[in-house]
């Protein structure tokens, strides 16, 4: 994940895993525009994550109905579940 910090006189582009910033994007001299427009281009061209929200709450909705499968000893619907 990238982290946007501004240190002095720059924007700085961090990854989690890397101690130096991967971009530094200068703010002192510079009009406001270029630094804003690159952002924003980063932000236009980054990629969606492989999974969403969305999976993440159907896995807890299949875990939660096979719970109540032996639980309650009988077979759960989706639409019971209420999957979207």
């Amino acid at each position: 994940m990238a982290v946007w910090v501004i240190i002095n006189a720059e924007l700085c582009v961090n990854q989690d895993d890397v101690s130096e910033p991967f971009r530094r994007i200068p703010t002192g001299n510079v009009s406001k525009d270029a630094p804003t427009y690159m952002c924003l281009a980063d932000l236009l061209q980054a990629k969606l994550p492989p999974n969403s929200g969305q999976d993440n709450l159907r896995s807890i909705v299949i875990t939660e109905a096979a719970y109540r499968f032996v639980v309650e000893n009988r077979v759960v619907s989706w639409e019971e579940m209420e999957i979207e």
